[in-house]
């Protein structure tokens, strides 16, 4: 079942004054069925009256109103409304007139027990054309609010989306002033039983063009928006709440020496979700207006800004998954002028959970990209790009994801890159996983965007993990990625950086705690030139019959450095050792590992790599401790490069070596074993290795960190002895006091 309805146009004027508004339209219907039951209601306003006299002012557009019911005893609802406000008036030798504005509040509604689909949408009208002036274009406000939690919505899935339009800003023709594009904003809010899924969408209208013969006239700048989406919904169903804002766009100039009309900023879009055990999907987006196009002589219109804030949140105790996204608009293009410079966006989150078993939130900001130009119109720059992700869950034992995404804008002609930088921290008491990724923005012949990728991940859980890994694309201009995994009980932490530009560091950071004073870390570091990569990785409680196994050598990496730590008996090591004549193996194992660092392939000029381990534990006896050396692994030509190697105890150094090439060095760390010296109470010894060249070469090696069985001191004799004297004191009481034990059968 469909209705429609149509405002009449209002008639126009040849004198000073205002030409007649359109007619309003009203559109209503209702529909029932059994198996289903479909039924829209359309209105249209009418288009103002237009003048023709000099003064004069065009008529606005009519005004427009929908309501639409479904209902289906057995199946599937489908109600939807929409209503078009009426277009303003032309205005010769005068103003345009405006475009009507719409307003639409649970102007649907149905009824069915499996399916029911609600769709409300309200288009404000388009401003009208004048010499003088042009039309505002009409704004466009849909609400749609159903369902309560004292009364839920019973349809076994519930669907509904609010969208709204601002009209187009009206163009002007001769010399004056366009108008800007229409405002939007949609709510859309909606409690279901089972599930429940919720869209509000909102865009602004674009500004009016200065499309004019004579004079100058600017475009004007586009609508804004904002979109409010809620879903709820009860037991294990399943809600998700998705709301989109978009800007308008600037509007296009024609004139010379005239300026397009800038892209809107959007400033805020908001979502929520909530179960009490199903899934929950939250997203959020606001997408600012691109710039205005420039022809004949006229500059492009910059690109509008996106800026979101804390903008998604939900509650469940199974999976919560949240996605935020500001995307900054383009700047517009220019025929033969300067283009428009790229907006900017800001994406930042900062959010705690303690009931979803399974965490999930990713952040991300777009750059816009600069304004294409044609020949000879010099260049525009590419918008930065900042994403900011805090995410923290105290519940016990669950998942926690994060990520964070910044991409710098493109820049054209000579314009420069856009700026990106990821921070993320994500932690939690359980498994988590922490991912930042930021690519600076190209430009050729100009100069790329910086990237920064801050990485951080934290587990405090038993046997939980902690996961970082940071990405940072400056292609020819500075890349910084940096990453640190950190558990707070024996476990695993492993952290990785990527970076690919001309300068910068790729630096990787994990480490574990133990208790008791035990703890150990990996930490690798690498002059970022071309692709470069950083590995660090440290386990608390792992298997040591393992450590013969050898982790991979070097293999492309800048630096590496894997270590795992324990406390107990070698036990199977000692198999594997029957080839080592020269290393002693000592029956406690405080750890063992491998690193190593080596020049990159795509490196070019001096650049260092450094990879070190540190173990901090608890001597409870006075004893010396042994380092063994093996499987040193060169890679490369020649001898014209340092190796540096040192340990250390806090900040005291035991020994240090220097090789200025690889047989040197291979000759040294062959393996051997290393007596570091007698340590007792608290100890940290550390192993650092540092490689610098200007060429392809690599050196890596594995090792074993252990502690005789301590000798037992003289006290410790004595005080045995005395216990020793004791227990044959009481044994020989005993058995004078005891029955003879002929007696025991009388």
């Amino acid at each position: 079942m469909s209705a429609f309805a149509t405002g009449g146009d209002g008639g126009g004027a040849n004198s000073a004054g205002r030409a007649a508004a359109g007619g309003a339209a009203d559109a209503s219907a209702r529909g029932v069925g059994d198996a289903s039951a479909t039924v829209s209601a359309t209105a249209r306003g009418g288009k103002g009256g237009a003048v023709s006299a000099n003064g004069g002012e065009a008529g606005h557009g009519g005004t427009a109103t929908a309501r639409a019911r479904a209902e289906s005893a057995f199946g599937r609802a489908r109600a939807t409304a929409e209503a078009i406000g009426g277009d303003g008036g032309r205005g010769r030798n005068g103003g345009g007139g405006n475009g009507a504005s719409v307003s639409l509040e649970n102007s649907v509604s149905g009824n069915a027990w499996f399916g029911l689909t609600l769709d409300q949408v309200a288009r404000g009208g388009n401003g009208g054309v004048g010499d003088v002036t042009g039309g505002a274009g009409g704004s466009a406000y849909s609400a749609l609010e159903i369902g309560s939690a004292d009364a839920p919505i019973q349809a076994w899935t519930l669907h509904m989306v609010s969208s709204a339009y601002g009209g187009i800003g009206g163009s002007v023709r001769s010399g004056g002033v366009a108008a800007a594009g229409g405002e939007a904003y949609a709510i859309a809010a909606a409690f279901g039983s089972h599930t429940s899924s919720v869209v509000a969408a909102s865009q602004g209208g674009a500004g009016g063009e200065g499309d004019v013969f004579t004079g100058r006239a600017d475009g004007a700048v586009g609508g804004t928006s904002r979109s409010v989406a809620r879903a709820s919904t009860t037991d294990h169903g399943t809600a998700r709440a998705t709301a989109i804002a978009s800007g308008g766009r600037g509007g296009d100039a024609k004139r010379l020496g005239s300026l397009a009309g800038a892209g809107a900023h959007v400033e805020q879009s908001t979502a929520y979700g909530r179960s009490a055990f199903g899934d929950v999907n939250v997203s959020a987006t606001a997408g600012a207006g691109g710039g205005g196009s420039g022809n004949f002589g006229a500059n492009g219109g910059r690109g509008g800004d996106a800026r979101m804030i804390d903008a998604v949140s939900g509650s469940t105790l199974g999976r919560l998954s949240l996605s935020q996204t500001a995307d900054a608009g383009s700047g517009g293009y220019s025929e033969n002028r300067l283009a428009g410079h790229g907006g900017s966006a800001l994406s930042s989150l900062t959010y705690s959970d303690a009931n979803a078993q399974d965490l999930a939130a990713v952040v991300r900001a777009v750059g816009g990209r600069g304004g294409r130009a044609g020949a000879g119109s010099g260049h525009a720059n590419g918008g930065d790009a900042m994403a900011s992700l805090t995410l923290n869950s105290s519940r016990q034992g669950s998942l926690v994801n994060g990520e964070a995404r910044a991409e710098g804008g493109n820049a054209t002609g000579t314009g420069l890159g856009g700026a990106a930088r990821a921070v993320i921290a994500v932690s939690g008491e359980g498994h988590v996983s922490s991912v930042g990724y930021a690519s600076g923005g190209l430009a050729s012949p100009g100069r790329a965007g910086a990237a920064s990728a801050e990485v951080a991940a934290i587990s405090t859980q038993r046997g939980g993990s902690a996961r970082a890994e940071a990405t940072a694309l400056g292609a020819t201009h500075q890349s910084d990625a940096l990453a640190r995994a950190d558990l707070g009980a024996p476990g695993r932490a492993e952290a990785s950086a990527h970076g690919d530009g001309s300068a910068g560091r790729a630096l990787a950071q994990a480490g574990v705690q133990g208790g008791a004073g035990r703890s150990v870390s990996a930490s690798a570091h690498s002059d970022v030139s071309g692709q470069t990569d950083s590995h660090a990785r440290a386990v608390m409680g792992g298997s040591l019959d393992l450590w013969l196994d050898p982790i991979a050598p070097a293999a492309g990496l800048g630096a590496f450095s894997y270590v795992v730590a324990g406390s107990g008996e070698s036990g199977g090591a000692s198999a594997g050792m029957h080839a080592r004549p020269d290393v002693q193996l000592v029956p406690s194992v405080i750890g063992h590992g491998r690193m190593g660092a080596g020049y990159g392939g795509a490196a070019s000029g001096v650049r260092s790599y450094s990879a070190s381990a540190v173990f901090t534990f608890t001597q409870e006896a006075r004893s010396e401790l042994v380092l063994g050396m093996l499987d040193f692994t060169a890679n490369g030509r020649g001898d014209d490069f340092t190796l540096r190697f040192s340990v250390t105890h806090f900040d005291t150094t035991l020994l240090e070596h220097s090789f200025s090439g690889l047989s040197a060095a291979e000759s040294w760390f062959a393996d051997q074993t290393l007596h570091l010296g007698t340590f007792e109470g608290e100890t940290e010894i550390g192993l650092h290795l540092t490689l610098t060249g200007d060429f392809a070469q690599s050196a890596d090696f594995s090792y074993m960190l252990s502690a005789p069985v301590p000798e037992p001191t003289s006290a410790a004799l004595m005080l045995a002895g005395i216990a020793l004297l004791r227990f044959m004191a009481r044994w020989r009481s005993a058995q004078q006091s005891s029955p003879d034990p002929e007696d025991w059968t009388s």
